[in-house]
């Protein structure tokens, strides 16, 4: 009888508190979505964002950091290019570059999506927000930047005018107020955001840092009381220094060089610490922020490792850097351009830093064949090297760590895929099925497929190696999968295997060589030539920007 008095009480209060709501009206602007509840086994999710050329809209991938796997793909616009989660984590909004749009969706969902339409001209490179109301974005294109409500998804009139290209955005933790980047003039913009009008700073309508901004970060974990404010700090790409801005006063407390050609900053709040990666140097200078302005506190060689042995090659750019969760290590992640390879090849690798002393402690991957990657030189991928001092955006190899420090993720322009690091042994996740490198493919591409002519087939094991020409399109690369019609029948077999062997299908490409392709296939068999067989690979998307979930 308790138990029935307490089950009707319950049920009492549950029709009450859904009732309170009962008598409001309000005007939709977007079919309400009620979000599918989140697995336990994705608690972690990796957010990648991939570009589909000019003309083709790009795609989202959220990968499920307990299974690596991609659990959902959403479509965005067109040349999607730098996304951001508001603090509550409940959606995310895309930045999509090249028509002039903002996407936005809750995460760990194919949608819908919702595109915020942006002023004709200007080319959104930049979203950020320290607040659940309101979402930020950076229009390089017409020197504004715009406010999003998040509540509706519609751009707030009027657009806030700033200096130069703007490239960047950092907002302080309380929300009050956001420093637009301007890369044009080597200035920030101070803006309150409860009036969203620039604030006269001590030295005019913008403050001057240095030639090239081309980052900026507020610091999330300083307790600021009057009259000291938050700390901003902005990274001068062409003077090659890292400026620090009282929020309170918006002055310029200081200024520390770090190398022409720095253009990427990351905050470890374990140890109060910038890192600041410089692909013009191989460097990576760590700057201790607990005090003003920060102070330089050693330089990472990404070329030297503890032994002195060389790592990272003369050549390779480092362009990104993530950090574990307990502030254990870095992970750096640099490209090396191979032009001796016909056609060139990019290697990727990411050099693992021990924080406790800032050297280098291993480089992953070890093998560095494992990762060779035709470069696109045809095709509009956007996925082509920058000019010293540019904006990193968007990251020809970016790296995100996963909220549970287990593994962290590398993404690869030019290959179309993210790989997986095992941070328990800072090796790479293999898999099983083919002995190879795992990897996650990005979204299909709309661009046109290679093709290869194959004349031979010989079997090996559980690889099929395949002689072919190439007819057209883009050479071939490892992780791609390669469909495969037209091979004359494999001769029958005793007693038959559980598959009958065929050297036609569907195949992931494990290897390559002077005229052979072997794939991943235990059921096919040897033909000599002459062979009439052609081969299709599938292409993928080229993944520009990581975003590491809760």
């Amino acid at each position: 009888m308790t138990f029935s008095r307490a089950l009707r009480l319950t049920s009492g209060l549950l029709a009450l508190l859904i009732c309170t709501s009962c008598g409001d009206t309000f005007r939709p602007v977007a079919t309400p979505l009620i979000p599918a509840p989140t697995s336990p086994a994705a608690a972690h999710s990796i957010y990648v964002f991939s570009s589909n050329g000019p003309n083709n809209a790009g795609a989202s991938s959220d990968i499920d950091v307990s299974g690596n796997t991609n659990i959902a793909v959403a479509p965005m616009g067109l040349g999607p290019i730098h996304a951001t989660l508001i603090p509550n984590a409940t959606r995310m909004y895309i930045a999509n570059s090249l028509e002039d749009t903002v996407s936005s969706l809750t995460p760990n969902t194919i949608g819908p999506v919702v595109t915020t339409g942006l002023p004709t001209g200007s080319v959104p490179v930049f979203v950020h927000t320290t607040e659940s109301a309101n979402v930020y974005v950076a229009n390089f294109g017409n020197n504004t930047v715009g406010a999003i409500r998040t509540v509706t998804n519609l751009l707030l009139n009027p657009p806030i005018s700033v200096g130069a290209k703007p490239v960047a955005l950092a907002e302080t933790p309380d929300g009050r107020k956001l420093y637009a980047v301007n890369s044009g003039d080597g200035t920030v913009s101070s803006i309150d955001t409860t009036s969203r009008t620039v604030l006269i700073t001590p030295t005019g309508l913008s403050i001057p840092t240095g030639t090239a901004p081309v980052w900026a970060m507020a610091r999330p974990d300083a307790v600021q009381t009057p009259p000291a404010g938050f700390r901003i700090y902005v990274l001068n790409s062409g003077s090659g220094t890292v400026s620090e801005i009282d929020s309170a006063t918006d002055t310029v407390l200081g200024n520390v060089a770090v190398g022409a050609g720095a253009n990427f900053m990351i905050y470890d709040k374990t140890r109060t610490r910038l890192y600041v990666v410089n692909p013009a140097s191989t460097k990576v200078a760590v700057l201790d922020a607990s005090t003003d302005p920060p102070t330089v506190n050693g330089t990472i060689d990404l070329t030297v490792a503890p032994a002195g042995s060389a790592l990272c090659a003369t050549a390779c750019q480092p362009v990104a850097m993530t950090i574990l969760p307990d502030g254990s290590r870095g992970y750096v992640a640099s490209y090396f351009l191979d032009s001796t390879q016909n056609p060139p090849v990019i290697e990727w690798q990411v050099s693992v830093v021990n924080l406790l002393n800032n050297t280098i402690r291993t480089l992953a991957p070890l093998d560095p064949s494992q990762t060779l990657t035709n470069v696109d030189t045809v095709n509009p991928t956007g996925c082509g090297a920058k000019p010293f001092g540019a904006s990193p955006l968007p990251f020809r190899v970016a790296v995100a760590a996963a909220g549970d420090g287990s593994q962290v993720y590398v993404s690869s322009c030019d290959s179309g895929n993210v790989s997986v690091i095992i941070t328990s042994d800072d090796t790479l996740l293999i898999d099983a099925t083919n002995n190879g490198v795992f990897s996650l493919s990005a979204p299909p591409s709309a661009f046109q497929s290679p093709a290869i002519s194959i004349s031979a087939a010989s079997q090996s094991g559980s690889s099929l190696i395949y002689s072919y020409t190439q007819v057209s399109g883009l050479a071939l690369h490892v992780g791609q999968f390669l469909a495969v019609t037209g091979m004359a029948s494999c001769p029958s077999s005793t007693p038959p295997p559980t598959n009958p062997p065929s050297n036609n299908g569907t195949f992931s490409i494990t290897a390559l060589g002077a005229g052979t392709v072997t794939v991943q296939n235990p059921f096919g068999c040897t033909l000599s030539p002459p062979q009439s067989g052609i081969g299709i690979p599938t292409l993928a998307q080229n993944p520009v920007f990581m975003l590491a979930g809760p």
